[in-house]
């Protein structure tokens, strides 16, 4: 980020599988929250206007048949 100073970083998380995950938490853990949270502060750090975070319904929820994403989380 210090060399590129790009404007928008798009993260996608990288670990789903929720079975998987109730077995063995750690993998999650490190890629998603910490993964997740090293980005940020660099993105904070370097001045990044905008963060995407993108990711399945098991961390956003289900939306609703007439619900759209933009509309529900913004």
């Amino acid at each position: 980020m210090k060399s590129e100073k790009p404007d928008t970083v798009v993260h996608w998380a990288a670990e789903s599988h929720v079975d998987r995950s109730i077995a063995n938490a750690s993998p999650f853990i490190e890629t998603n929250i910490t993964g997740t949270q090293v980005l940020l502060d660099a993105a904070k750090d370097y001045g990044v206007k905008q963060f995407i975070n993108i990711s399945t319904d098991e961390v956003y929820g289900d939306l609703g048949r007439t619900e759209s994403f933009m509309k529900a989380h913004r």
